[in-house]
């Protein structure tokens, strides 16, 4: 009896704990639920602050737009210069992403070649191993025997594979000439020549090579072809690093566009507070503000006297081009003029941007006179 009301009451112990955990477990469940009707709530309350921001923004915009026009920005040298970096910082906007759209291309490029280097090094490594297995590289001419070896024989069973590398290297210079117009930042390939066919051994003409010669040929081509895949790996590492300084460039020029924007409202807010106390009071709030547009407005009048025919001349810098086109294709504008966007501002615009292609090739160029020791970045292949 006593037994029974033991385990009665060790029943009810357990199944009064048991509610305690479903009902801790429900508690848990509903403040979990709170929690995230609540959370719900706060982002849509951001959300809708953020688009009131973004309207109000846009409509400040507007408005400076509508109340400071072209004539009246030439009014005030300070904001027309804070317009001016706006307009040349939007125009930048635009013509780096056809710079990354051209580093994609030259990859493809880059890859296509590299897999016909390949082939070229897998059809030349054939060719040595017949040489080996001839035993050309020894002269033994027991061995050339015993295997029906011979300089005849030897240039016949290379043929297939000696057409099949010429086949492909073709392949790989036009993929490599491709790959340097889409991107003239792309060195030069080093050089890889195969030997001419008219000189193998067998042929009826001066010159002919013999066994021996084809073969260190074929050795020489060997070195070549191994530096040519060093090349194609180093240009890939290199392109992959200025895809990614490149998307970090246009990010920071995002942000100093929104600064640059918000410094016109700032100059905006600055005039019609100032303006009943005159132009010239006005001018000298301005340039107490904004001490660094007030010492640029000169260089900007010179940039657009390119717009009134004075000056021209749209060749790139050689200043830029002295250190970062070496051995490139071309040394010409690889761009050309934006629709609806004026000559001065195009200009200015594009000087901006081949600096920054100029710091972008300095950045994920590695020379070898510069380097300390053998472990950096592109040679680990990151």
């Amino acid at each position: 009896m006593a037994s029974q009301t033991k385990k009665a009451k060790q029943t009810q112990t357990d199944w009064l704990a048991a509610q305690e955990k479903l009902k801790a477990a429900k508690h848990k469940a509903d403040a979990n639920a709170e929690l995230e009707r609540y959370l719900e709530q706060v982002r849509a309350e951001l959300d809708s602050s953020r688009l009131r921001y973004e309207y109000l923004l846009k409509k400040s915009e507007d408005l400076g737009t509508e109340i400071f026009t072209s004539s009246t920005v030439k009014t005030f040298p300070v904001l027309e210069a804070l317009q001016w970096e706006v307009d040349v910082k939007e125009t930048e906007l635009k013509l780096l992403p056809i710079e990354l759209d051209r580093e994609k291309r030259a990859r493809q490029a880059l890859k296509s070649a590299e897999q016909c280097i390949k082939d070229c090094l897998k059809y030349v490594r054939t060719i040595l191993n017949i040489g080996i297995e001839m035993g050309v590289p020894q002269d033994n001419k027991h061995h050339q025997k015993l295997f029906s070896g011979s300089a005849i024989k030897f240039a016949d069973s290379s043929m297939p594979s000696m057409l099949n590398c010429k086949s492909s290297l073709g392949k790989y210079v036009t993929f490599i000439v491709q790959a340097r117009m889409r991107q003239d930042l792309i060195l030069v390939s080093p050089q890889f020549e195969l030997p001419d066919l008219s000189r193998l051994p067998g042929r009826k003409k001066v010159g002919t090579m013999n066994e021996l010669e084809m073969y260190s040929a074929m050795e020489k081509c060997y070195a070549q072809c191994q530096a040519c895949c060093t090349y194609v790996a180093t240009e890939l590492c290199v392109s992959v690093a200025r895809e990614k300084a490149y998307r970090q460039r246009l990010g920071n020029l995002q942000e100093a566009l929104k600064a640059t924007k918000t410094s016109v409202q700032r100059a905006q807010y600055t005039i019609l507070n100032t303006y009943n106390e005159g132009i010239a009071e006005v001018q000298r709030h301005l340039v107490l503000q904004f001490p660094l547009a007030a010492s640029q407005f000169a260089e900007i009048a010179r940039a657009k006297q390119v717009d009134k025919g004075e000056n021209t001349d749209l060749s790139p810098d050689p200043h830029v081009y002295q250190d970062t086109e070496k051995n490139s294709v071309t040394t010409e504008d690889p761009y050309v003029p934006i629709s609806g966007v004026s000559t001065a501002l195009y200009e200015a615009a594009r000087r901006c941007l081949l600096i920054i292609r100029s710091e972008i090739a300095a950045e994920t160029r590695v020379e070898d006179t510069q380097e300390d020791l053998p472990w950096h970045n592109l040679a680990l292949g990151w």
